[in-house]
């Protein structure tokens, strides 16, 4: 047995790269591009939180528009915008100018619209340096193609193309790129389990109810511009409420006190555009199957992690995370405490929120019923539309009643009136409310029948009810309508 005198070669150990302390980029392609180290191509998922977070703020711009030009006293409007309320034509090339120029203004300045700057992406040039503002232009003409075809020459090219290139990019020699950040410590952890998910979730939404229905009970009614104004933004301020939560400490009041954090699938900070959609599609994962899919799936993701890329895991390392709770807590309180001492809400006044003809249950009525306890007509039981002859069931579902013993004692009165305005029915204490038939949950449902006369003329009939309490001597109305046809 000879002895190997020959060394072998031995691997000298050699410092790792400044760029594997960051998330990964895509390979190399073969078309020259000029990127600089800490930065890498924008993925899909990257592009898409974007564009979404672009067109989030896009409509709330076209609202305060819309609003102020509502508002604007006639003797003052110039005559280009009294005409684009007697011409749809002009109204909508006016849109679709502002559209344009939001996205070609921003990214010919600053190279990346609000939304581009939220998901910490910027538009480069492929062979290097800042696009021209020619580039700019083809780039953002070629929307009127890219949209109509986005699943050609929009999502396909950009998912066929090495850079993520939809047609205008690839005609205009531009693509997204995306600043690398630091892979945390916390990217190793475990995912989280489906039921710490749910209860982190559950006390993350008594502080969103909280601090959204502070906000409601704050908007001031006498002031109907600002009303208006404050009600539209309710939606996006709840949002904002989470999403700079989780974008600013990576958790929520709900999560922390469960240990989780939300990161990138990267194991990196998620942007604030990312965690934007992640939370857009939190309405979807308000179900079953969404939590089905947390258990079944490797990184226990949701509809919205999946589409945002993020992972939610197991970590209590670091003390960012911690400044969540007062962060929550010390907002929902400032807006609770704002709204109960507001003499002039919507809920004191007695007034109604309403998305067209349609009454929005902003506070749920069994909660209404314990918060406020006052005699209240909940809701209605009546068809919509009637043939002359037909016979009308009408039903009531009221609460805030008093009771004599086990009896509560109400009546109603009732009014209808024709499609001219005629009085054809008038019924005091038809509705009577007089039974022992209480559920715990403190409502009566109460109900009465009439039949239409064979001759009744075709039109709009209006039915007023008003309900009066014998003890507590309160009293509600309540004007609903149907069709005869």
């Amino acid at each position: 047995m000879t002895e190997n005198l020959i060394d072998e070669p031995t691997q000298e150990s050699t410092p790792i790269p400044d760029a594997q302390l960051f998330s990964p980029a895509p390979p190399e392609s073969d078309e020259p591009i000029n990127l600089p180290s800490d930065y890498r191509i924008a993925n899909l998922r990257e592009r898409f939180a974007a564009w979404v977070t672009d067109h989030v703020i896009l409509l709330y711009l076209i609202f305060a528009g819309y609003i102020a030009y509502r508002h604007l006293d006639p003797k003052n409007v110039p005559v280009v915008l009294t005409h684009l309320k007697q011409n749809r034509f002009l109204a909508a090339t006016g849109l679709t100018a502002g559209y344009f120029l939001y996205f070609f203004c921003l990214e010919g300045v600053l190279t990346a619209t609000f939304g581009k700057l939220l998901a910490g992406t910027s538009l480069r040039k492929i062979r290097g340096g800042t696009p021209s503002i020619f580039s700019v232009l083809i780039r953002n003409l070629f929307r009127v193609i890219d949209y109509p075809l986005f699943w050609l020459t929009g999502a396909g090219f950009a998912e066929a193309t090495h850079h993520h290139q939809r047609l205008g990019d690839l005609l205009a020699g531009t693509f997204l790129s995306k600043k690398l950040h630091p892979i945390l410590p916390d990217a190793s952890a475990p995912p989280g389990g489906t039921l710490r998910r749910a209860i982190a979730l559950l006390f993350d939404i008594v502080l969103m109810a909280v601090f959204t229905y502070g906000l409601l009970l704050a908007i001031p009614v006498q002031k109907p511009l600002v009303a208006l104004a404050l009600l539209n933004l309710i939606p996006a301020l709840t949002l904002l409420y989470m999403v700079c939560s989780e974008a600013w400490f990576h958790t929520t009041f709900g999560k922390c006190l469960l240990g989780l954090k939300v990161l990138t699938e990267e194991g990196t900070s998620p942007s604030f555009a990312t965690i934007l959609l992640r939370y857009l599609f939190l309405p979807l994962d308000l179900n079953p199957l969404s939590y089905l899919l947390v258990l079944l799936s490797r990184q226990k993701q949701r509809l919205g992690d999946l589409c945002s890329g993020t992972i939610v895991v197991v970590s209590r390392k670091g003390w960012r995370g911690w400044f969540a709770i007062p962060f929550m807590l010390s907002l929902a309180g400032a807006a609770g405490f704002a709204g109960s001492v507001n003499p002039q809400n919507f809920l004191k006044n007695d007034l109604k929120i309403m998305l067209g003809s349609h009454e929005l249950p902003v506070i749920p009525p069994l909660v209404m019923r314990y918060i406020q306890p006052q005699l209240r007509i909940e809701s209605i039981d009546l068809k919509d539309s009637f043939k002359p002859g037909e016979r009308v069931n009408l039903g009531l579902k009221i609460s805030g009643f008093q009771m004599k013993g086990s009896r509560p004692m109400v009546q109603g009165d009732l009014l209808i009136q024709g499609p001219d305005g005629e009085v054809i029915l008038t019924a005091p204490g038809l509705l009577n409310g007089n039974t022992t038939t209480i559920t715990w949950l403190k409502s009566l449902t109460i109900a009465t029948q009439f039949d239409l006369n064979p001759q009744a003329i075709s039109g709009k009939y209006q039915v007023e009810v008003t309900l009066h309490d014998k003890l507590s001597h309160q009293q509600t109305k309540t004007v609903r309508s149907f069709q005869v046809q």
